[in-house]
């Protein structure tokens, strides 16, 4: 149980709050819910239950053994505590990075392997936008595997120093050149705090690796309406307890813990919340030399076929935009769903899945996923009919065939031919029955005039299909491809349906 720490006599939520926005962050936290506390039986005010952090918690939140783990902790001095195992291991990193050139690719991959790098610079850039200045020289809890292969990772915890606590204009301090000050007083940034995160900005990767997490919070968890949202929602869950938890201590207008003080501190953290991102963007341009923000847009065709991935964030919705820095490239992965496969990027076609890529203006960037095999009851594209002769001119059309034993509603289908802008949409109420086949038809004069109408005929479509060769699909309603047939006027295909 925490009383909220420092926050105590302000919003007795403001830890619990902001390490809640790291939930779906690769950052250890603690755990928050609020709680009414009594002890025999007599109210005694909000309360927050919290993991606490100890060997325990790490090997419950990373299924590793306890006896596996060094766990250290620094509380204002530059000496390791051991709160379990070793520190050795953190000795020697603290040496090699004293030594080494950080541009040194051999140097550059034994700290991949030694620190968590993505970990670290998500925590380094959240403790940095919230404005928690009892840190770093204050609050650091850092573990590690001692197995092969075990890295350092950094806790987040003890954060209600954070969202401008005692400064109402809070949101306007540079914490980033805070925690890269090389000569900090003895408390809260001293420079033995700041070395690890000075040495790794050394490294041009790593620093292009924290500008972009950090740019990756600033378009998601760290954006305005989020983060006021979730203040709102857990204000919400003890907004009613307030005015009991205040007549339990003192019941004056003046005591901080009053209603309209609670309010009003509230109301602070939503300002900052508001404010913050535009300062720490242009701290972020200050420190780095960096250019403005250009916008990037993410999109994927089929809905289903799979997501996109840039840097940390993996993007679920269809449309998505976010803004990053021209001059610091960012990586982008196109992961497939069952079913289908990675095709293209529709503006860079030759690209693999993976790929790092360098924006200048604005830009989109389209992942194109293509079914890996037709889906059950799909439809069969039968006929191709192009460039008719003139004494026999039916237009341009096909023939589709519903091979499988359901009837298929292809209200909504799409026929396009190889250019993405040429398309038709099928009318509602489109049904295939079992065994039964669908003519699609430029113009349905011309074709009514050369066969009988036993076939169900739709159209027309406002566009033609090549003389010299084409491709012809039909999408389903969700946008994934139901079968396409590419053709050309030269053998092995026949030469009569060239006029």
């Amino acid at each position: 149980m925490r009383n909220s720490g420092n926050d105590w006599e302000s919003t007795i939520l403001r830890d619990g709050f902001t390490t809640s926005l790291t939930n779906d962050l690769d950052i250890d936290h603690q755990r928050y819910r609020p709680a009414a506390l009594y002890i025999n039986g007599e109210f005694w005010g909000i309360q927050n239950i919290r993991e606490k952090v100890s060997e325990h918690f790490i090997s419950s939140n990373h299924s590793i053994g306890a006896e596996h783990i060094d766990l250290l902790d620094i509380q204002g001095v530059n000496d390791e505590n051991i709160v379990h195992g070793t520190n050795a291991d953190y000795i020697e990193l603290i040496n090699y990075l004293e030594t080494q050139e950080m541009n040194d690719p051999i140097v550059e991959n034994a700290l991949t392997n030694w620190i968590d790098i993505e970990s670290y610079m998500s925590y380094q850039a959240f403790q940095i936008f919230v404005d928690n200045r009892d840190w770093p020289g204050n609050n650091i809890k850092f573990w590690r595997d001692h197995r092969v292969g075990g890295k350092w990772r950094w806790i987040l915890y003890d954060t209600d120093f954070g969202f401008g606590i005692w400064d109402q204009y809070a949101y306007t301090f540079n914490t980033l050149s805070f925690a890269l000050d090389p000569n900090g007083p003895g408390w809260p940034n001293p420079p033995w705090s700041t070395f690890v995160f000075r040495k790794l900005m050394e490294n041009e990767n790593f620093q292009n690796t924290f500008i972009n997490i950090y740019c990756d919070m600033l378009n998601t968890v760290l954006l305005p309406e989020f983060l006021t949202t979730r203040l709102d929602s857990i204000s919400g869950n003890i907004e009613e307890m307030i005015p009991v938890h205040r007549a339990r201590w003192l019941n004056d207008g003046e005591w901080p813990n009053s209603t309209t003080n609670w309010e009003n501190r509230l109301n602070q953290m939503g300002n900052f919340a508001n404010q913050r991102r535009n300062y720490a963007i242009m701290h972020l341009m200050d420190e780095f030399d960096l250019p403005s923000l250009s916008q990037v847009t993410i999109t994927r065709t089929p809905e289903s076929g799979g997501h996109v991935k840039v840097n940390t964030i993996d993007i679920l919705e269809t449309n998505w935009q976010g803004y990053y820095f021209p001059t610091v490239p960012i990586k982008v992965k196109a992961i497939h769903s069952d079913g289908f496969e990675f095709g293209y990027w529709l503006e860079f076609p030759d690209s693999s899945s993976t790929m790092k890529l360098d924006i200048q203006d604005a830009m989109t960037l389209t992942a194109v996923f293509l079914p890996t095999e037709l889906t059950s009851g799909s439809l069969v594209i039968n006929e191709i009919n192009y460039n008719s002769s003139e004494d026999h001119e039916s237009g341009d059309w096909i023939e589709i065939f519903n091979p499988g034993e359901m009837d298929i509603d292809a209200s909504g289908y799409k026929l396009k031919d190889d250019n993405n802008d040429h398309s038709y949409n099928f009318p509602d109420e489109t049904i295939i029955a079992s065994g039964n086949y669908l003519v699609i038809s430029n113009d349905l004069e011309a074709f009514s005039e050369l066969y009988s109408n036993q076939i169900p005929i739709v159209g027309p479509f406002d566009f033609g299909f090549g003389g010299g060769g084409d491709e012809v699909r039909i999408f389903d309603q969700e946008g994934i491809l139901v079968d396409s047939v590419s053709y050309d006027d030269e053998s092995p295909w026949p030469l009569e349906p060239d006029g």
